[in-house]
C-alpha cells in the first residue's frame, strides 16, 4: 500500500504544480487601444498689423525716428538725407539744374502724388501736391523748381512737416538746416 500513496504523489504532485502555476499566472494585459488621432491642425492666420495711429492734427504725431545728415561731394551742391536709426535712407534732397529733387523711400511702379503738409499750408486744402515717379530701386522722386514757395514753407514750418505718398507710411520730418542749405545752394546756382 505504500506504493499507492507514492504513486498518488507522483501523479498528483505535477498536476498540482501545473494547477498552481496556472493560477499564479496573470492574464496578459489587453493590448492597448491606440490613442485617438490628434485634432486636426487649424492654421490661424497671422494677426493683421495694428493700424497706424491717427491724430486729429498731424503736428501731434511723433517725429519719424531718424536724423538729417548733409552730404557734400566736390563742387556739387550739398544734398541732405534723412536716415532711420539703422542707417536706411528715408528721404534724400538734392539739387539738379536749379531743381530740387526730393526722393522718398518706397516701392512701386506707378506715378503717385507726393504731398507736403506744413504749418502754413495745413491739411490737404492748400497743400502742394507733386507727382512722384519711381526712380532707382525703392525710391520715389518729385522734382520742383528751386524757387518753389513750398520749399520755403517746408523750411519755416515751425520745426516739422509731413511727406506723404499714397500707400506708404506718412513721414513726420523735422525742418533742419541740412535740408535748408540744399534749397539755398540750389537757388544760388
Amino acid at each position: 500500500m505504500k506504493s499507492i500513496p507514492l504513486l498518488r504523489y507522483t501523479i498528483l504532485a505535477p498536476t498540482a504544480a501545473l494547477a498552481l502555476a496556472a493560477c499564479s499566472q496573470q492574464a496578459a494585459p489587453p493590448s492597448p487601444t491606440p490613442p485617438p488621432p490628434p485634432p486636426p491642425v487649424v492654421e490661424t492666420p497671422a494677426p493683421a498689423p495694428a493700424p497706424a495711429p491717427t491724430y486729429d492734427d498731424w503736428r501731434d504725431a511723433p517725429k519719424t525716428a531718424g536724423a538729417w545728415r548733409s552730404i557734400k561731394q566736390g563742387s556739387d551742391p550739398a544734398s541732405a538725407v534723412y536716415q532711420a536709426p539703422g542707417g536706411e535712407t528715408l528721404v534724400e534732397i538734392r539739387c539738379d539744374n536749379l531743381r530740387v529733387d526730393i526722393r522718398r523711400a518706397g516701392t512701386g511702379s506707378e506715378e503717385l502724388p507726393m504731398t507736403f503738409r506744413t504749418v502754413q499750408a495745413d491739411g490737404s486744402f492748400g497743400a502742394d501736391t507733386r507727382t512722384a515717379r519711381p526712380v532707382r530701386p525703392l525710391m520715389y522722386e518729385a522734382s520742383v523748381p528751386a524757387v518753389d514757395p513750398m520749399l520755403d514753407r517746408i523750411s519755416f514750418s515751425r520745426g516739422r512737416f509731413t511727406l506723404e505718398v499714397p500707400g506708404l507710411p506718412t513721414l513726420y520730418l523735422p525742418s533742419d538746416p541740412e535740408m535748408v542749405r540744399v534749397f539755398q545752394e540750389c537757388r544760388a546756382r
